[in-house]
This record gives structure tokens, sequence and C-alpha cells, in this order.
């Protein structure tokens, strides 16, 4: 059944909008030859390089191998009788294609012309085929041992749109065509995954042109035909399938001026409904050719601006799954008039425009490639050299229809992080490699940058220095004790801080004075950091009475204890003594063996001390656990207990 829509399409008057920056041209070819000659279809093989038809109406057409660089591998001449046009191509494999167009038979008369040819430019044979007097291919497209072929064929003085089916050897299996009272053309044929026909043109009917759509099985079976468009002209050019089974077309059709020309897409779902349609050009002629659909769901649509100035140009956008544009890309040399007629995708995940070049100096068009880049690897961050731990944000600008990044940050071959930015922490030091490779879902491309970040070990801040050095203060009620600390960091910053029994006196500086009216035992912390390590010096204050009350008593036997406590790697044991005599001070482990002897003789009257480095008889440094300073004098024994942390 016939449907007509009358689409509402958005209109865009600025055709250099650009939401993300194009890709860059790897290379651009001009092809000179001696009459009028464009690329009207073009594929990229998997063993490397293009093919690309010249297809203008002349007495020979050409078949050109292209090499990866835009070099010329082979052109093969296609002669006939009088005069030859190819309009398109497709890939059978790697190593075969066919292609199709038409040759003229005299007067007003044309024949639908196939042929199949090698990747080395050989033809393996050639076929025409009439069904009336004037009939023309437009489109080829191969299933399995099936090729189809569409365009039109003219029968009582109108076009009818018009599709054959071919045997691997180019002969017949079947025709059909279709009437919808005006004239009809075939401008693509394409093969959907469920192995269907999706076939879009135009029908004109009394000087108005819509866009034509038929969806047929493999039989040529009428599925469903829509009939597009509401305004006075519209094309339908060619089509593409997504990942979800919807269809994408592009063409071109009449400006909401009604003046010129716009590139049109069009969006269908697989019943033929429309699920957007949107326009957009300048302030003259624009139009679409050819598209082709990405691995991010976007399409690439490429054609033709007379908007930008006097003269055509290649116009190239890419548009997301909503027809949203991405970026847009106009070829700019003022003394050339370009049009774009193909477009293919490469293996590097890039894409190749095929089409014509007409210099100002020139009397005729050149055939005319410009290859973009696809998947390139690429990335910076936002520092390459610091110290440990350094944190390092990593940037991918790499090129291409990115869908996937993955980072090794250090050179160890095994991925570290995902995205687009991404970040990572170095903990050691040494100069490391990274590695950011990308993928389209299908290709892949790797950057990997040796010793790209430098990092140096960073140590805590060194004591050099501090005052008072005796870190165990026995003073008098009220006395006030000045407090200094002086230390170096190579690379980093000192802040100093400065706490007493746990509360931040809120001193920044290397010095603190501080006055003790308070009896009791204190805790004096000066903490010196850098930006990621701290470093600590620590005092105890035992405060007695007021110096007017102190009398001249002396101080009875004890064992102060260790100080610090916990403490790593080492402690200093402060005791006194009221007379002098025999001490010993032996270190215990929690099962009550004897670690180390610390000190075994006579001392006389006072204040001592003792300093316990953490080490065993034999030198070996003890392990994490309880410990016991004992104290034995004359009758009587002391015992204290520390903790060692690592």
């Amino acid at each position: 059944m016939l449907r007509r829509f009358f689409v509402v399409s958005f209109y865009i008057l600025s055709i250099c909008m650009s939401a993300q920056a194009a890709p860059d041209t790897l290379w651009t070819q001009l092809y000179p030859t001696d009459s009028g000659q464009s690329f009207r279809g073009i594929i990229a093989l998997e063993q490397g390089g293009f093919i690309a038809v010249n297809g203008e109406y002349a007495s020979s057409g050409y078949v050109y191998r292209i090499n990866d660089d835009g070099g010329v591998a082979w052109n093969a001449q296609i002669e006939c009788d009088s005069a030859i046009q190819i309009n398109s191509l497709c890939a059978y494999s790697d190593d075969e294609f066919f292609i199709a167009g038409m040759v003229s038979q005299g007067f007003n008369a044309r024949d639908g012309w196939c042929a199949r040819m090698t990747a080395a430019g050989d033809t393996l044979w050639t076929r025409s085929f009439r069904d009336s007097l004037r009939q023309e291919l437009n489109s080829v497209a191969a299933l399995e041992n099936t090729i189809f072929c569409a365009g039109y064929t003219r029968r009582d003085s109108t076009d009818d749109a018009w599709l054959l089916a071919l045997d691997m050897n180019g002969d017949s299996l079947w025709t059909r065509s279709w009437d919808f009272g005006g004239d009809e053309t075939i401008n693509d044929v394409l093969v959907t995954a469920d192995g269907n026909l999706l076939l879009a043109g135009r029908r004109d009917v009394d000087s108005e042109q819509d866009g034509l759509v038929l969806y047929c099985n493999s039989q040529g079976d009428t599925l469903w035909s829509r009939v597009v468009g509401g305004l006075s002209y519209e094309i339908l050019r060619d089509a593409v399938e997504t990942n979800e089974g919807d269809f994408v077309f592009t063409g071109y059709r009449v400006s909401a001026t009604g003046e010129n020309n716009d590139v049109w897409l069009l969006k269908m779902n697989p019943e033929g409904d429309i699920v957007w349609s949107v326009s957009y050009g300048g302030d003259a002629t624009d139009s679409g050719r050819e598209l082709i659909y990405t691995p991010d769901d976007c399409v690439i649509v490429a054609g033709a601006t007379h908007s930008t100035d006097d003269n055509n140009h290649f116009y190239i956008t890419k548009r997301n799954s909503s027809g949203t544009g991405l970026w847009s890309y106009v070829t700019d040399d003022i003394e050339a008039f370009d049009v774009a007629y193909s477009i293919a995708g490469t293996p590097d995940g890039g894409f190749i425009v095929g089409g014509s070049r007409e210099l100002l100096s020139s009397p005729f068009e050149m055939p005319f490639l410009m290859r973009f880049e696809g998947l390139r690897s690429d990335f910076y961050s936002d520092i390459q050299a610091g110290d440990t731990p350094l944190e390092v944000q990593f940037y991918s600008t790499s090129t291409g229809n990115v869908m996937q990044w993955d980072w090794d940050f250090d050179g160890d071959g095994v991925w570290d992080g995902t995205g687009p930015l991404s970040s990572w922490t170095y903990e050691n030091a040494g100069n490391f490699d990274v590695t950011l490779r990308i993928s389209d879902g299908t290709n892949y491309s790797s950057l990997t940058r040796e010793g790209y970040i430098q990092v140096e070990l960073n140590s805590p801040p060194e004591v050099v220095s501090f005052s008072p050095e005796d870190t165990l203060l026995a003073v008098p009620l009220g006395a006030q004790i000045h407090f200094t600390v002086s230390a170096s960091d190579d690379n980093n910053v000192l802040h100093y801080s400065w706490w007493v029994d746990g509360n931040n006196e809120g001193v920044p500086y290397s010095s603190f004075i501080d006055n003790f009216n308070v009896q009791g035992v204190h805790e004096v912390l000066c903490a010196i950091s850098d930006t990621h390590y701290a470093t600590e010096v620590r005092w105890r204050v035992e405060v007695g009475l007021a110096a007017s009350d102190s009398p001249e008593a002396e101080c009875a036997t004890g064992l102060l204890g260790g100080f610090p406590n916990p403490f790593n790697p080492s402690t200093c044991i402060r005791y006194r003594l009221q007379e002098a005599q025999h001490v010993r001070l032996d270190i215990y482990n929690a099962r009550g063996q004897r670690v180390r002897r610390l000190y075994s003789g006579y001392i006389d009257a006072g204040m001592h001390k003792a300093a316990w480095n953490g080490m065993d008889e034999h030198g070996k440094t003890v392990s994490t656990g309880i410990y016991y300073i004992v104290m034995k004098v004359k009758y009587d024994m002391y015992a204290k207990k520390l903790l060692m942390i690592k």
C-alpha cells in the first residue's frame, strides 16, 4: 500500500556549525584525465587500498585501484561502442567487486549495464540489460550468490522504478518494476541485515518530486512502500542501516525559503515510520549524496555546498542518532569547483570521500579524493614530573570514532584505567611508560610514550635540630620553655604546627613558647609536614611545685618510663636515683623473656636516661608488640610497659 507523508523538518541556517572538531585529512589527490570525469563510487579493501569508479558519461569508463597513500596501483579502461557511464560499485569479496551503470545505444536509448571485476583489474564479464527503450542502473549490491541492480526503466513515456536480480555469471534471474503514477527512479539499493532489500530514490508527479522508499524481500516482493516529503522538491540518494535496524537516508530537498536546496537527512524504523527528518544548509544550493554508518551510532554524510562562496565545495558532516550535527567540513579552495559523490569507511576507522574537482584554470573536472584520518591514539597529562605520591590526570586527544579507551599508566602491561579522562597516583619513584589504546568497536590504535612520567621519591621532612635537646623535662610550676625546631626538605615548602596535650595552639612557625602553670605531665608536639608527609618532635614535660615553694629535698628513686611511647624505632627511658647505687636496666618481652640488657653498673644520684633502639641482643629489630623496661636497684624493682609499633 502506498502512503504519503508530509514531514516538517528543522532548518539550520549555518552549515558551518560544529560541536566537535572534524578529523584531519591524511591526504588529498587529484587524478588528471583528458576529459571531464568524477569518482561516483568508492570502496575500501580489507587487503589495503581502494577501488574507485570514474563514471561520467563518456566513450570509456575507468576503474582505479588506489593505494593507501593515494597513489594509483592501476586503472582499467572499459570501452563500449558509443558511451558508458559508471554509477555505482559494491564489494563481493576482498578480491572481487561489481560495478553498474548504463551504456548508450544511440539517440536517447540506453541499456542498463553491469560488470564483475577482480581487485587486480581483470574484467570477468560485462552484461547489458534492456527492458524498454531507455533504462539505467544507479546502484548495485550483492547478497550471497545474487547481484541486485536498481535504477529506472522507461515505459509509456514515464520512468518506472526498476530492480534486477542476477546470478554470479551476470544472467538475469528476475526483474521487478514499480509505477506510482509518475516518473520513479531508484538511486540506491541496500541489502539489510535480515536479507531484505531497501530501495531509495524519488517520485516525480506534475513537476513535484518526493522521496521514494521501497522495502522488498530478496525475491523483489514489496513489503511496504513510502512516499516522503511534502514540499515541491525532495530526492533520496543513499541509505544505511543502523545497529538497531532503523534506516537513515540522505539526499536533498527544497529549502524553507523555496529558493534553494538543503541537505536532507531522514530516519525510518523497520516498519517504515518516520523517526525524524532534518534538513540543513545555507543561503544557496546544498546536497547530500552518500553516507556511511559509524560504530558510535552516527552517520557521516558527503555532498556539496554552494553556500560558502561562488563555487561548489565538498560538504562533509557527522550527525548523531538524533540528526544533530557534531562537526562539518567544507573544502576551502576558492579556485576550485568541488562536488562529493561517494564516501567509504576505511579499515582504521576513518573515511575517504570521492568526487570531482574542477580548477578554474582547467577546462573540465577531474576525479578527486580526500582521505580523512581514522583512529589515532594521542594523549597528554596535566603534569609529567614530581615527587611521590604524584597524582596525574590524563586526557585523551585521540581522533576517530572512539568507543573505548584503555590506559596502562606504569608500563606493566596491565590496563589501569578507562575513559577519555583518567587519573593515576604514582607511589614509587621511577620513569614510567604510558600507553593509551583506543577502539571503535572493530579497530584498535595504540600510543606508548616511553619514560613519559618521571617520579622522584619524596621522603619526609628531615629534622636538623631542636631545642630543648632533652625531650624529657622536669620543671617547676610556672616555668617558661622556648621550643624550636629546624627541618629541611629539598623539594617542598614546610608547614609547622604545635600541639600541647592534644590541643592545636595555632602557631604555624618553627618556634613556640609556653608557660607551664598546671602541675602534672604534659606533652608538647611539633608536626612538620610537606605536601604528603609529616615528621614529629615530642617533648614530655613534668611540672612540679612552684619554684618559690620547692624544697631542696632529694627526689625519690623511680622509673619514669619511655618516651615516646608507643615508639618506632627508638625510645628514651628516664629514671632517677635518690642516692648513688648499682642499677640494672633490662628489656623483657610479653612472655617474660629478656630481650636486651641496656645497662648494668654504679650510677650517681640524680636524673638519668637510657636509649633503646628497638634491637635485641643480636642486633635484630624486634617485632611489633608489648615490652617491659625493668630497673633493679638494691632491694627494689621497677617496671614500665613499652609498645613497639611498625
